[in-house]
């Protein structure tokens, strides 16, 4: 069983009543653009087969053979670079994992199974296409930073423990994590990453881990169309700290878990800037997704 905590070491927890990591002057984040169009010549098919976003029922499970397309592009000063990831949720495994969090000393925990995701990466320019997987806790398909905001809004100070949707919350960090844990993901996201202050490069020798803080008091309601449906948004702004120094900042738009947003975490769009270098921006976008059928999902396995 894997566990997620503060309590073993190399875990995570999530303690709401924890110090943040030091911020210093956030700022706002550079008016939003779109991209350049993506130069698809030379994509595999299996990329170009998921461009469109379809949506299945909002009370869906995640099935076997769902799939979602992201773009990531960098831009750094003049220099630009481009990923596709391709996310296929292949199917339940024997493991499982246990996600804990502790609020104002209250703990809670929840068991899962853990679900094999796939992972497909493909870099635009240098036409190099790597393949992994992630283990995936169930719960992360279920709970999100949507629920999270929501949870954190209308937080009962009476009430005997915490709210259950706060977990979408360690299930975010468990998610990341989990990228930090993949080679092939892990590459990008040191790539992406802007580089820390010389106290930041030195703690990270002794910790060398990547640390994800969601803003949920800064959280704001939206609603986007998607694929003809009406769909409610939070947008989170967050921060990515390094040896406890945040280096860059983010604000990401994250939808209810349904199929197949549900293999992504409800992740539309994010957004960031490094916190040193105003050039340096990263935008991670939702460009497809595909609902499993009943000719592509397969049984758990």
């Amino acid at each position: 069983m894997r566990h997620l905590n503060g309590i073993v070491p190399g875990a995570l927890l999530l303690c709401l009543a924890c110090a943040a990591p030091d911020q210093g002057d956030l700022g706002s984040l550079p008016e939003l653009v779109p991209l350049a169009p993506l130069d698809w010549s030379g994509v595999p098919p299996s990329f170009v087969q998921v461009r469109g976003l379809e949506l299945g029922p909002s009370e869906a499970e995640a099935l076997p053979g769902d799939r979602l397309l992201y773009r990531i592009h960098l831009q750094d000063g003049s220099r630009s670079r481009d990923w596709l990831v391709l996310a296929e949720l292949a199917g339940r495994t024997e493991r499982s994992a246990t996600l804990r969090m502790t609020q104002d000393g209250d703990a809670l925990e929840e068991s899962c199974p853990l679900w094999k995701c796939s992972m497909s990466v493909f870099e635009t320019g240098q036409q190099d296409l790597e393949q992994t997987s992630l283990a995936l806790p169930e719960l992360c398909m279920q709970l999100n930073l949507f629920d999270a905001a929501r949870a954190f809004e209308e937080v009962d100070a009476d009430a005997p423990k915490p709210d259950r949707r706060m977990l979408g919350m360690i299930s975010a960090i468990a998610m990341f994590q989990g990228w930090q844990e993949n080679e092939a993901l892990n590459d990008i996201l040191r790539e992406v990453v802007s580089p820390p202050s010389l106290t930041g490069a030195l703690r990270f020798l002794l910790d060398p881990r990547f640390t994800l803080s969601p803003l949920l008091d800064q959280a704001e309601a939206r609603e986007v169309v998607l694929a003809g449906r009406s769909v409610p948004v939070a947008r989170i702004p967050l921060t990515l700290s390094i040896g406890g120094s945040v280096v860059m900042r983010f604000e990401v738009d994250v939808a209810p878990c349904s199929p197949p947003l549900s293999l992504g975490m409800g992740v539309l769009m994010m957004r960031g800037v490094s916190q040193s270098q105003a050039d340096r921006q990263v935008r991670v976008e939702l460009i497809g997704g595909r609902v499993a059928t009943a000719a592509t999902s397969q049984p758990n396995r």
